[in-house]
């Protein structure tokens, strides 16, 4: 997850540059033979709350899960 305090072209610009990169690299683990890897990107524009989720046994971290509450989120 990721903030664009400039304004959603430069996420749209760093979503678009995520794929060109996963093509890329999936075509180097294709040659080798590895089964390709997909994704998806969604893009919200507006108000959002963000947490972090944490389980812990002792000090140390077993489990951690950012939460995003938003009213509406765009998958392109």
């Amino acid at each position: 997850m990721a903030v664009f305090p400039d304004g959603v072209y430069d996420a749209i610009q760093a979503g678009i540059v995520k794929v060109k990169q996963l093509q890329k690299y999936n075509q180097s683990r294709k040659i080798n033979g590895y089964i390709l890897l997909n994704t998806g990107i969604g893009i919200h524009v507006g108000d959002t709350m963000v947490g972090l989720l944490e389980t812990r046994i002792g000090c140390k971290p077993m489990r951690c899960q950012i939460v995003s509450i938003s009213p509406l989120v765009w998958k392109v």
